[in-house]
């Protein structure tokens, strides 16, 4: 994949970021789900996490929707957690084992929410 391509694709996923973010916290799960499976089937990376885990639309609903609730339903840096975790090859995963009872949910939450947390305080920092 050539750099363009990479932008390109890069640039689609943080549009799609900020609009699924923004369905989700106006209580437009639906429409949200459904983007963000669209682009799952355009993802070569993120199809495959999927069929691992043989995951459905409620599946990712369910993470979102524990996300927000355990207190991991904040912004940083631009990031609505709850949105991009699910975006993201590595939380993707993550969330998905803990969706199967690999790993304790409330653990995989926290642990996504300092994720984010210390990564873009990492970031801001180095500004």
């Amino acid at each position: 994949m050539g750099l363009f391509s990479k932008f390109k694709q890069s640039a689609t996923k943080s549009r799609l970021m900020q609009s699924a973010a923004q369905q989700v916290q106006s209580g437009q799960m639906a429409p949200a789900l459904k983007s963000i499976f669209d682009y799952y089937q355009a993802d070569e990376a993120l199809k495959h996490i999927l069929a691992h885990f043989e995951a459905t639309p409620a599946d990712i609903e369910a993470i979102i929707t524990g996300l927000m609730f355990s207190g991991a339903g904040g912004t940083f840096k631009g990031h609505f957690v709850p949105v991009s975790t699910v975006l993201l090859h590595d939380t993707l995963a993550y969330l998905l084992r803990a969706e199967r009872g690999q790993i304790p949910k409330a653990q995989a939450y926290f642990e996504v929410r300092d994720y984010f947390q210390s990564c873009c305080t990492s970031l801001l920092r180095s500004l």
